[in-house]
């Protein structure tokens, strides 16, 4: 047999089946092959060869990378190991539910009450002209007053005229809007309405003192601002005479 006959080599491949090993090496060796040991791949290799029609092609081989070991992480997780059933408990005989009735007003008056105030309008305007208002001189010349100078000898030079009682330029109303007052919150609504028909709009300013603060808050100005009174004008504080925080200073 040649070595390089195709016999032989029919035998080689039917020892290579067969899974002897011994006996493909004894016939590679005599047909000149030698056994090569077997190379380590440790990236992918890409072979070029020829195809059967004579064409180009490529085979590419990639080996995967060898994984190594490491220790698991600790990872916490809950476990069941006990379980206890909440059923709600059910009513015995002895404790029976007081059953609800709808209430009932009986003899339920037809009219709201009537608010009652310290004192009505007609009775508290002439106490605070008395107190806030300003004598001052009108159109119409004062008689009584031109006889007095003249029997004294003195020219009434300028004529005098009548003086009468009328309120100030402006008026600041200070509104104790203390939780001990609530009883009194509507007198002090009603102050407020009347003294909003008599001035007007821009000659009327409001401040209110709340529970807490230090000093009144006027109505219409920013938070940043501090209180202060109207220059040359009348100031008005609906309130008790002491304050119950002791602030050190009387409101009346």
């Amino acid at each position: 047999m040649k070595p390089a006959s195709t016999c032989g080599r029919a035998d080689l491949v039917r020892a290579l089946v067969r899974g002897d090993p011994a006996l493909a090496d004894a016939l590679a060796g005599l047909l000149g092959f030698e056994v090569a040991p077997e190379p380590v791949i440790n990236a992918a290799v890409q072979l070029t060869g020829v195809a059967a029609a004579g064409e180009m092609g490529s085979i590419t081989i990639t080996v995967q990378p060898e994984i190594q070991t490491k220790p698991l992480i600790e990872v916490p997780f809950w476990r069941l190991e006990g379980y206890k059933a909440v059923v709600p408990e059910e009513p015995s005989d002895e404790r029976q539910p007081v059953p609800v009735e709808p209430v009932i007003w009986r003899n339920r008056p037809e009219a709201l009450p009537t608010i009652r105030l310290l004192a009505p309008w007609r009775e508290l305007q002439p106490r605070l002209r008395a107190a806030l208002a300003e004598p001052r001189e009108g159109r119409e010349i004062d008689i009584n007053r031109i006889v007095r100078r003249l029997s004294c000898g003195r020219l009434p030079d300028p004529l005098p005229r009548e003086r009468h009682r009328r309120w100030g330029s402006c008026l600041q109303l200070v509104i104790d809007r203390s939780e001990h007052l609530v009883p009194y919150w509507t007198d002090q609504d009603q102050v407020r309405g009347e003294f909003a028909r008599l001035f007007a709009a821009q000659d009327l300013e409001q401040a209110v003192f709340h529970e807490g603060l230090t000093e009144p808050r006027l109505l219409g100005a920013s938070a940043t601002d501090s209180y202060r009174p109207p220059p040359g004008g009348i100031v008005l504080v609906l309130g008790d005479l002491w304050p119950p925080d002791g602030l050190g200073s009387g409101r009346g």
